[in-house]
């Protein structure tokens, strides 16, 4: 697959520079800056943490340091539909060359972990999490991941799998059956030859408006950056990120706790109650917290410009508000309800009162 990600990079040079020149009008001096910025985007792998199966897999690992991956693959997750599982093998088999994927597993197997990819996207737009706030489903957590990883990055232009890793997502990959042309080895790239994956990408957009928005963001974003929001074209006429294409990402081989620059997590849950404070939030937070440095950044929304930064579990500022934030979730369950937005706003204002909201 390697050999044709460089045969197809240099392939579609060509038409990329003549893409680039004529239709966006761009000036053919900045089309290997931004190449170069697009390589070096934040890598970012959604992890369910909010699902029982995940949470019960971080449990074990936050305590067990057996050297299990940090991140399971789809293909090892129970509870994938047929066609998603489907449209996983047909990928792997014939893009990655990997072996026919088995019976469905009945339980997390973390012995096929080191043998399938994970799934995630280039988060070239800096956004909080993998896709916009309407997609609830995976409003879920994600682990960005070091540069340290690049060499085992397969990139491709458009979301395949990534999906999938989230409890009832309803993307792609469980809509229809992928046919073969989906998984031509020659479609995907890699952080060294990505110059075809960089051209689908830019087709993608609505416009070439947008696509030449995209561009101007991603040359000059940095680590700063925060995502688009209301009033920015790339937020405003992509339906609030909806429509806005994707540069999915597999990668092979374990991921390590010193593989992960950070995570980033959403104060809610897919289906609308608090995350932060919550049982499985907490299962989330031991976990990724656990080993030195680790640093948790929690939004309440994919264009959210303010973040709360968590470093440490006995943050004598966060601590309180994981109570207060507990405590809500109790009373809400007092009287038979679950909590949502009007709780989130709560924590939210909290976070801004203890001056830890930037």
């Amino acid at each position: 697959m390697y050999s044709f990600s460089t045969a197809s990079s240099v392939q579609r040079w060509t038409a990329l520079t003549r893409y680039w020149t004529s239709v966006l009008q761009l000036s053919e001096s900045d089309l290997t800056t931004f190449i170069s910025a697009l390589s070096k985007s934040p890598i970012i792998f959604p992890i369910d943490a909010s699902s029982t199966i995940i949470s019960s897999f971080l449990n074990t690992t936050a305590t067990n340091n057996d050297g299990t991956s940090a991140l399971p693959p789809v293909a090892c997750l129970p509870g994938v539909s047929e066609i998603g599982r489907s449209n996983v093998n047909l990928i792997e088999q014939q893009a990655f060359g990997l072996n026919t994927l088995g019976s469905a597993p009945t339980s997390l197997d973390a012995g096929c972990f080191p043998d399938r990819p994970v799934y995630g996207l280039l988060n070239v737009l800096r956004l909080r999490r993998p896709f916009g706030d309407d997609r609830a489903s995976m409003r879920i957590p994600t682990a960005q991941l070091s540069a340290s990883t690049i060499p085992r990055v397969v990139l491709h232009s458009g979301e395949q799998i990534v999906g999938l890793t989230g409890n009832n997502d309803t993307g792609i990959a469980t809509q229809r059956l992928f046919s073969s042309l989906e998984a031509d080895s020659r479609q995907y790239g890699t952080m060294q030859h990505l110059n075809h994956v960089a051209f689908s990408y830019l087709q993608s957009f609505p416009t070439t408006g947008l696509a030449r928005q995209a561009v101007q963001f991603i040359i000059n974003a940095n680590e700063q950056t925060i995502p688009p929001h209301s009033g920015d074209p790339l937020f405003d006429d992509t339906d609030g990120f909806a429509q806005l294409p994707t540069i999915e990402v597999a990668l092979f081989g374990s991921v390590s706790m010193t593989d992960i620059d950070s995570f980033h997590a959403d104060l809610g849950t897919p289906n609308g109650p608090l995350f932060f404070g919550s049982q499985r939030g907490d299962s989330f937070r031991k976990w990724a917290l656990r080993a030195e440095g680790g640093t948790v950044i929690w939004s309440n929304s994919t264009a959210a410009s303010q973040v709360a930064v968590e470093e440490d579990e006995t943050d004598s500022k966060f601590g309180p508000l994981w109570t207060q934030a507990a405590e809500l979730i109790e009373s809400a369950a007092a009287i038979g309800r679950g909590t949502g937005p009007v709780e989130i706003r709560e924590i939210v204002q909290a976070l801004k009162d203890a001056d830890l909201l930037s």
